[in-house]
């Protein structure tokens, strides 16, 4: 995937996504998911936003397993 730098705004900060990857093991029917985020959030962040982004993070994570569940059962 290409990144796609945003134009600066004034009294905005922009973060850089340096690398981010996830692991899928399984392991005795179950599988264990490890995620890895390596970012430069360009200065400082607000703690509200800093829990913002790593509640939204999960509700992905959820989602994510929600639908490979689904899928499970299709199959």
């Amino acid at each position: 995937m290409k990144s796609v730098k945003a134009a600066p705004c004034k009294g905005y900060t922009r973060s850089i996504i340096i690398n981010q990857h996830f692991t899928f093991e399984e392991t005795k029917g179950k599988t264990t998911l490890t995620s890895f985020l390596l970012c430069d959030p360009g200065g400082q962040v607000p703690s509200f936003a800093y829990n913002m982004a790593l509640e939204a993070r999960n509700d992905i994570l959820v989602d994510l397993k929600q639908m490979i569940e689904s899928e499970r059962k299709t199959s």
